[in-house]
């Protein structure tokens, strides 16, 4: 065959690809057509066709040595729905977990964007970057590639193709422990023994430390940590935890997915350090910040301790939950009101 002739072959096996790339497209556009015409969309896991809240983060999200209904999310629902109003009940998914870091949550962030489909994400994890060792996660194509970018908005056969990547890369092994972390034993142990060493008792040192797997939406996400023996230096810590919440709000964008972003309700700690740096980027970038620390400073009217709010090591209480949960539900009716926050359904 001459050089021509092969020229001519793979420029026809090119037009057929791209020809098929475009039919199947077309399909998915169609029937995600079809479905929004119908007044009814792909199933992604959730219990009602009400607003949707995601809430990511770690034991200060999932509600660490309380019972599961006793959690900001869950308090959240109830209290909601409890009284909808006008813009009818909401349904909050709890995906916060001990430990989480923002590496981590970042690693499959756009997986999670792309099969929950959220309306609004409540983020608040930070303090964990100071002590858990980093967790590898792609570079963000969409923030480097404005024709990646438009693809991810406007590409259905693209985020399918992500979500099969991403099923790929999230797997990780299971602890074949699985910490009670609602057991309120667990917060003495580990605040006689220390993060580390308790960690180096009740998983594996060295791997991945996963005690949780979930499905929902018909994917199965997972949930771990592992402490790190040497710490990164202060200021690097917080330059990649600046980053990292940077991408998280571009990720965020780019799937017209709105971002509240939390501060801790303790102030002290660890707590104090991730709260300053969430509060310096939210006000360079020009993000809204709830400012939890604050809210519950006035609460306790300057006792640190504060024991109807917070637990000796700062996280909740029952009540401090049900603070955060009156807070938020405040916030999101204000962003209904305004527009800033609207169901996509």
């Amino acid at each position: 065959m001459t050089r021509t002739g092969l020229v001519r072959r793979l420029g026809r096996v090119g037009a057929l690809v791209a020809i098929a790339v475009l039919l199947v497209e077309g399909v998915l556009q169609g029937a995600a057509l079809v479905i929004h015409l119908a007044g009814r969309r792909p199933d992604a896991g959730w219990s009602s066709e009400g607003l949707r809240l995601l809430a990511l983060g770690d034991s200060n999200t999932y509600g660490i040595y309380l019972d599961e209904e006793d959690s900001y999310p869950s308090q959240l629902e109830v209290l909601w729905n409890e009284d909808p109003g006008p813009s009818g009940p909401i349904d909050v998914l709890n995906f916060g977990y001990p430990g989480n870091s923002t590496d981590a949550i970042l690693a499959d962030y756009r997986r999670t964007l792309t099969v929950l489909e959220p309306d609004v994400v409540l983020f608040l994890a930070g303090a964990n970057d100071y002590w858990a060792r980093p967790v590898e996660h792609p570079e963000t194509e969409e923030r480097r590639f404005p024709a990646v970018s438009f693809l991810a908005r406007h590409s259905r056969l693209y985020r399918l193709w992500r979500i099969a990547r991403g099923a790929g890369e999230s797997g990780a092994p299971e602890s074949t422990t699985t910490p009670t972390f609602r057991d309120p034993s667990v917060r003495l142990e580990i605040e006689r023994r220390g993060i580390t060493d308790w960690l180096r008792d009740n998983g594996e040192e060295g791997r991945a430390f996963v005690s949780k797997t979930r499905r929902h939406g018909g994917e199965t996400f997972a949930f771990g940590f592992r402490a790190e023996d040497a710490p990164a230096p202060l200021d690097e810590t917080e330059r990649k935890l600046d980053a990292n919440l940077a991408e998280l709000h571009a990720i965020s964008n780019a799937f017209a997915t709105v971002v509240l972003t939390l501060t801790y309700p303790s102030n002290a700690g660890l707590y104090r350090l991730a709260n300053g740096v969430i509060r310096r980027a939210a006000h360079a970038q020009g993000w809204h910040v709830i400012d939890l620390a604050a809210i519950f400073g006035e609460r306790c009217a300057g006792d640190p301790a504060c024991p109807r709010f917070l637990l000796p090591d700062g996280h909740p209480t029952a009540r401090g939950y049900a603070l955060v949960a009156e807070v938020l539900r405040d916030e999101i009716r204000s962003g209904l009101a305004s527009g800033t926050i609207a169901p996509s359904r």
